[in-house]
């Protein structure tokens, strides 16, 4: 998740940075508040995991001089603060893990433009349209299931398929994880609002007691085959395998269709 690097189904790479592209771009957008005086220091409002921001701002600091107060919450809590605080806020910039807290921000006049130098170091259709933020890291939607359990060939299609009564008590999902709601979106927009609604009672009814509070209990409850499958964003399932090791690991990715409304590429920016 360092890098704005997203898989086709077939796992070959659709768009790749070279390694360092994250800090290279938020640098340039710090830089661009705090300026390059040793003396300088902005405040970041972070809604991105911990590790994540922690990275950057180790090796941005480390490049620029300039120091960076770390002010984390969930980010929608961060674009509330933003909002209720407007010109008097103390954030420099804002980090968030999915856009829509940025488009919200950008809507009510918050965000001011980011240097045209600065949007050219990522994909443009990872930044705002309207050049008032910037993508810094992605990830994509996939399904996550036990070997053990299922095979690749059993798997659904179509993320709309999750809502059959042939994976109820099967299914494992975080409805309350933030990545979750852009997929939400995503159905909604493919299939209208009635649809997504009777989808996520679907989802709901399939898993019953397996319905957990974030993406990292979802992933560790699959690999331990409490649940057959589920809906987690890919990095998820990197970072347990790196924690438990490849010996440990009975789960596997698998990634839809890229026009199947599950394939979702969040954007953090």
């Amino acid at each position: 998740m360092m890098t704005l690097s997203c898989s086709s189904p077939s796992g070959a790479a659709s768009r790749r940075w070279r390694p360092g592209a994250a800090v290279v771009v938020l640098s340039g957008l710090l830089a661009a508040c705090g300026g390059s005086s040793s003396s300088k220091s902005i405040t970041l409002y972070n809604g991105q995991h911990a590790q994540t921001t922690a990275a950057l701002v180790a090796r941005f600091e480390k490049l620029t001089g300039i120091r960076v107060n770390v002010r984390s919450n969930d980010e929608d809590a961060l674009v509330s603060q933003i909002a209720a605080e407007g010109a008097n806020s103390p954030a420099d910039a804002i980090y968030a893990e999915n856009s829509p807290p940025l488009e919200y921000l950008r809507q009510k006049g918050l965000l001011v433009p980011v240097a045209p130098a600065t949007l050219a170091r990522a994909p443009s259709r990872y930044n705002s349209p309207q050049g008032d933020w910037v993508g810094v890291s992605a990830r994509v939607s996939v399904l996550d299931y036990n070997t053990q359990l299922l095979k690749r060939s059993q798997l659904p299609t179509s993320i709309m398929q999750l809502a059959e009564p042939q994976w109820k008590g099967k299914l494992a999902f975080a409805p309350s994880e933030t990545d979750f709601q852009p997929i939400v979106s995503s159905v909604a927009r493919s299939y209208g609002d009635a649809a997504a609604l009777r989808w996520l009672e679907g989802l709901k009814a399939n898993a019953g007691s397996h319905i957990y509070p974030n993406n990292e209990a979802t992933t560790d409850q699959i690999n331990r085959g409490q649940a057959e499958l589920g809906l987690i964003d890919q990095y998820y399932w990197y970072r347990q395998r790196a924690q438990v090791g490849a010996g440990n690991m009975h789960s596997a990715i698998a990634y839809l269709a890229p026009r199947d409304p599950g394939y979702v590429i969040d954007v953090s920016g």
